[in-house]
């Protein structure tokens, strides 16, 4: 499964670069508000402590939003453009905004819930191991690495059963909380090949920060389309199979039937 899923990602982005220039236009954007962000609110090293005033506070709260307002319009024209190349082979530059428009509130919203629930399982985990580690680890510097490790990959063995949210809300039409819902049964059914296929990509994103400056640039223009269109397939792969026999209600409450 895993394999035909990128087999397929990869022809489709091949066949259709276009899919690059959401995540161009996100990195662009956001590498620009950040200087602009840095520039007026003043911070650097020296003068820190003094920047992380109340102002300050409330500068970044707004500049994180406007952030994630632009990040979910233009993902949600991106799915949107996965979408059509799922479903026809082919897409073009429109979708980006017709997309956009049509499930912008959609994936603002799973967005910021989905944020939550990372920041909120991280700092869990943190806790917990800080309990844990402290009495058995007395080097500081190895519980450190030991402790950063670990958190890290417990976080992301955890968050993933909420990854598909954003994605099932755009490509099944889900309610928000619904899509989290049916994220959890999805990857809860298919936990080695999703954990699989998120584990390339997370894998072989790392190794190529590892090149300055150009692994940046093949992690936006080639490596984050394929995982968008790969998860977007993944999806319709195991939808039906998956949640074939069940029946999820609808916005009037009448029950209905999941197809794909």
């Amino acid at each position: 499964m895993v394999e035909e899923t990128l087999k397929r990602a990869i022809k489709g982005w091949v066949k259709n670069p276009v899919l690059s220039v959401p995540f161009i236009i996100v990195a662009a954007i956001a590498f620009t508000l950040l200087f602009l962000f840095l520039v007026k609110s003043g911070i650097s090293p020296e003068n820190i402590e003094a920047a992380l005033s109340g102002r300050f506070l409330i500068q970044f709260v707004m500049f994180f939003l406007l952030l994630v307002v632009i990040y979910a319009f233009i993902f949600a024209g991106a799915l949107g453009m996965c979408l059509e190349v799922y479903e026809k082979g082919k897409t073009s530059f429109s979708t980006l905004f017709t997309g956009g428009k049509k499930y912008f509130g959609k994936v603002f919203v799973t967005t910021l819930i989905l944020l939550l629930i990372i920041l909120t399982i991280f700092a869990v985990i943190s806790v917990l191991l800080i309990q844990i580690s402290k009495p058995i680890i007395k080097n500081e510097s190895l519980l450190s690495g030991a402790f950063l490790v670990t958190d890290i990959v417990v976080v992301v063995l955890l968050s993933m059963f909420f990854l598909l949210a954003p994605y099932l809300a755009v490509t099944k039409s889900l309610r928000i909380l619904e899509s989290f819902f049916i994220s959890v049964k999805l990857v809860r059914k298919n936990y080695f090949a999703f954990l699989i296929l998120v584990a390339i990509f997370l894998i072989t994103s790392s190794l190529l920060q590892l090149i300055p400056y150009v692994g940046d640039v093949i992690n936006i223009i080639v490596i984050t389309p394929i995982q968008t269109l790969a998860f977007v397939i993944f999806i319709n792969k195991i939808y039906s199979k998956s949640l074939g026999g069940e029946s999820l209600k609808t916005k009037k409450g009448v029950k209905k039937k999941i197809t794909q």
